[in-house]
């Protein structure tokens, strides 16, 4: 039960957390693509890369740990529906050029961020 109670809490503070940032790119931008929501999702991967990094090499982390900040956090940090969502807007308003772009930028930035993390982590710890 306490592991449910901290993936809420943590969901929650990754979902404020992903507002308020997404919101402040969204505002400090004048670009067509939804770069907020690009942001959220790159930083989200990078940090979740370092985190699994960090757990394959390091018992630090117990499981109550992992789970607020990777499920809880992390997963309400980063948001797939909205990037879809957004997507689909691009599409139905027919500049598909710019939902083909962010669909491309966020499968590449989000895969070379986790990566990045990833690797990082494992070759600090190694």
């Amino acid at each position: 039960m306490l592991n449910a109670v901290f993936v809420a809490v943590f969901g929650a503070l990754g979902a404020l957390a992903r507002w308020g940032s997404s919101h402040w790119v969204s505002q400090s931008t004048a670009s067509s693509l939804p770069l907020g929501t690009l942001a959220v999702n790159g930083i989200g991967s990078a940090l979740l890369g370092l985190m699994c990094g960090f757990c394959l090499h390091s018992d630090a982390l117990d499981e109550r740990w992992r789970l607020a900040l990777a499920t809880g956090f992390l997963g309400s940090f980063t948001t797939f529906s909205t990037f879809s969502v957004e997507t689909i807007q691009l599409a139905d308003s027919q500049r598909w050029g710019l939902a083909a772009t962010n669909i491309a930028l966020q499968l590449v930035v989000g895969l070379t961020a986790a990566a990045a993390g990833f690797f990082i982590a494992k070759q600090t710890l190694a």
